[in-house]
């Protein structure tokens, strides 16, 4: 009865080392997991805000480049229109109204497509600095929709006098 008492009592001691001492284990490692968490989580949250930086950068200096180039286009259909005019005078005074007309709502367009241009630039100045991938995208739009309108008022230039022979 000795030995089984003795028997007993070791067995008990053994399991509650074993026991105690898992615990300390799982315990370090569920430390280890939660600093590991918190790791990660700051490097995701860096790399988030590097992220955005580049982003915004990016998007700047195309807006800049974008921008520029419109700018130029602008000021050459301004310029074409200008001579247009120059090119008029040799018309009679009713053929002259006409086409003065027809370049009046050029001219008209090319305004409206410098309105939109800087509300554009103004809005994105604005939002430069919490900009997201949505508004990225509707920049992009936005450009290839100026693109495409500044394209057709540069064409109607082109082919002023093909249509309204003098």
């Amino acid at each position: 009865m000795k030995k089984n008492i003795l028997s007993f009592t070791i067995i008990v001691l053994m399991v509650g080392s074993i026991l105690t001492s898992c615990g300390t284990a799982v315990k370090k490692d569920v430390a280890s997991a939660k600093e590991n968490a918190k790791a990660a989580h700051n490097d995701l949250n860096q790399a988030r805000k590097d992220s955005q930086i580049e982003l915004s950068s990016t998007i700047q200096s195309d807006w800049g480049k974008f921008k520029a180039d419109s700018q130029i286009a602008l000021d050459n259909s301004k310029i074409e229109i200008e001579k247009l005019r120059g090119e008029i005078v040799s018309a009679n005074e009713a053929r002259q109204q006409e086409l003065n007309k027809e370049l009046d709502k050029l001219e008209q367009n090319g305004n409206d497509l410098k309105k939109r241009l800087k509300q554009k630039n103004k809005t994105l100045e604005k939002s430069l600095t919490k900009i997201n991938e949505a508004d990225n995208i509707l920049r992009t739009d936005f450009q290839k929709q100026f693109v495409s309108d500044m394209n057709e008022l540069q064409t109607a230039l082109k082919d002023f006098f093909s249509k309204n022979a003098i």
